[in-house]
């Protein structure tokens, strides 16, 4: 992720009348969802599906499968030589802020505000054999909002998968995953519990010496606590990177979800569009921004929402 200042900075009475709406609005909408519960969803779909990091949507390739700046080379030349020097263990963090129009995820009286993310992860991914490969990762995230400091909450979170890429399959990966999440508020009191399995199938397609598309379909069943939450989810993600110089790239992506709640007959489909740079320092160290943009609909007009935000930060990997 990357790193960018809060945009604008409230008065106190401004604050004040900022957190009482987002006060009133997380009252009303507490007997149905939480908004810190969608937050952290959409979040993690907002990064395009080129970023080479592994989400509990499942649409990412792991670590090592991905075209990136982090060698002399770049391009298809780098792609060909990662499989050469894939490292079981990756280790990093990032500080990000970002700006969003719609704090709450709202269909009316929308919020906007900025918000800090401070983010830690661990991936162990060896390789049992040449077409078979374990995944195993933790992470943790929190987040703080300029003025809406009501729905402030942290992300933990850790999966564990297997991805199988058999021969004679055109390339195509097949990835199983179970992922663990609970989420917070600031006091530490759970504000989720979310237990998700997924099976996804992603191909990469080289199409030159500095630039590829990535292709994943999934499919997710969910079990949450509190139950109106859970959901089970069919999805689709298309994403295109390009190298533009050796430290230098950039990312396109397009996410479709359709989400089915197993409480009320809630249905929602999600489009996110989203759009990332990349600039690494050296091998380890990276800055990046995103802007992205949110569609949801739904059979039920409370949870219809449209949202943009934009942003970026500093990012730390180490690789071994």
């Amino acid at each position: 992720m990357g790193f960018a200042f809060p945009v604008g900075v409230a008065s106190p009475a401004r604050r004040i009348l900022l957190t009482g709406i987002a006060l009133f609005s997380l009252g009303k909408l507490s007997a149905q969802t939480n908004p810190a519960v969608e937050t952290s969803r959409l979040f993690e779909r907002q990064a395009p599906p080129t970023s080479g990091m592994v989400t509990p949507d499942g649409m990412a390739l792991p670590a090592g499968e991905t075209a990136s700046s982090e060698d002399e080379s770049f391009g298809a030349q780098q792609i060909l030589k990662t499989e050469q020097k894939i490292q079981d263990f990756t280790l990093g963090g990032s500080v990000s802020s970002f700006y969003t129009n719609n704090v709450a995820l709202t269909r009316r009286n929308t919020i906007s505000d900025s918000f800090v993310v401070g983010a830690a992860f661990f991936n162990w991914t060896p390789r049992i054999n040449p077409e078979l490969q374990f995944q195993f990762g933790a992470s943790t995230s929190i987040f703080r909002y300029w003025d809406t400091t009501p729905l402030d909450f942290e992300n933990i979170g850790t999966g564990v998968g297997l991805l199988w890429t058999p021969q004679n399959f055109w390339g195509i990966g097949i990835l199983g995953r179970y992922d663990f999440t609970e989420l917070l508020d600031s006091a530490s009191s759970e504000i989720l519990q979310d237990h998700e399995f997924s099976v996804a199938l992603q191909k990469l397609l080289i199409l030159g010496r500095s630039h590829s598309l990535t292709f994943g379909v999934i499919g997710s069943v969910g079990i949450s606590d509190p139950y109106s939450e859970q959901r089970d989810q069919i999805g689709f993600a298309a994403g295109y990177h390009l190298q533009i110089t050796r430290q230098f790239g950039g990312d396109l992506g397009y996410r479709l979800s359709g989400y089915f709640y197993n409480k009320d007959g809630r249905d929602d489909l999600n489009q996110v569009f989203s759009l990332g740079l990349h600039y690494s320092i050296n091998p380890w160290a990276s800055i990046d921004s995103f802007l992205t943009g949110a569609i949801n609909s739904s059979n039920r007009s409370a949870f219809r929402y449209d949202v943009i935000s934009t942003g970026g930060g500093a990012g730390l990997t180490v690789r071994f």
